[in-house]
């Protein structure tokens, strides 16, 4: 499944490429601005090719953008089936089995999302307001210097991020929830996962922060071995390729412990039989 899910998103990576490569290719050949890119970020140079192809930059988000939305549905597409698999314990990957449980929970899943998307938006708008009102508005004739926006945000900003990660953290469980019952209306199972999680906060939480101290650690050490090579030679860019394409692998094996994690944790906080044997359940 690991294997499987990194080919989906290697494929993924070349369809966005290919309308980039195409622009490069188009408007770069015959110009030694590539070689000004490839060196290192340089704001003169970058603003100059922006203004020179800027129909084609358009061109290409515009193509990015829809790639971006294929991608987001399929991860959901793809949710089903991760935690259907560790939830049932599943010693073998079968692909056929998979794919039947993809298709089996997306729509519920695809619900789910937009569901949690709102709850997002709600907890955006209400930190916007109260950075709104720190700031006084952002008036000039209120605001003193621009330190109140800085020192607003400061304080705003992480607390924003620690309630919009606990809600993230939520919507895992409410996707194992879902899969554990084979639950066709989601309100109730949302109500009873918000309760499920909160009344075991210690539990879920110091999970969930173990693994992303977990993708935290993988990407400082994809920095370090990032850091000895440069982008301005075949070797360095092949080098590079092959690091980014290592973090990409374990990126998505944190994705898989998180959800097998969480999986194993919902049937641990929820009273559930964890290990499956010839003989029945064995509870831990």
């Amino acid at each position: 499944m690991w294997l499987f899910l990194y080919l989906i998103n290697l494929l993924f990576a070349f369809l966005a490429a290919g309308p980039f490569s195409d622009l490069l290719e188009s408007e770069l050949a015959n110009s030694k601005v590539i070689q000004h890119i490839f060196g290192g970020f340089d704001y003169t140079v970058f603003m100059e090719f922006y203004q020179q192809n800027s129909g084609a930059i358009w061109a290409f988000l515009g193509q990015a953008i829809i790639l971006v939305f294929v991608f987001f549905v399929f991860n959901i597409f793809f949710s089903g089936g991760i935690i259907n698999t560790f939830y049932k314990n599943k010693e073998h990957f079968i692909l056929r089995n998979f794919w039947y449980d993809c298709s089996q929970f997306f729509w519920r899943f695809l619900r789910l999302t937009f569901y949690f998307l709102m709850f997002h938006a709600v907890l955006l708008a209400i930190f916007g307001v109260l950075f709104y009102t720190i700031i006084e508005g952002g008036s000039n004739a209120n605001l003193v210097s621009e330190v109140t926006i800085i020192s607003g945000a400061k304080i705003i900003f992480p607390i924003y991020a620690i309630f919009a990660i606990i809600l993230s953290m939520i919507q895992d469980y409410a996707k194992i929830h879902i899969v554990s019952g084979d639950k066709k209306m989601l309100t109730k199972p949302i109500l009873e996962i918000f309760k499920l999680t909160i009344k075991n906060f210690v539990k879920t939480a110091s999970l969930y922060l173990l693994n992303i101290l977990t993708i935290l650690i993988i990407f400082g050490i994809y920095r370090l071995l990032q850091t000895p090579f440069t982008s301005d030679n075949m070797t360095g860019i092949f080098i590079l390729f092959l690091v980014g394409q290592l973090f990409l692998f374990c990126r998505i094996g944190v994705k898989l412990l998180n959800l097998g994690s969480a999986t194993w944790m919902y049937k641990y906080i929820a009273n559930q039989p964890i290990v499956e044997v010839d003989q029945g359940f064995e509870e831990v």
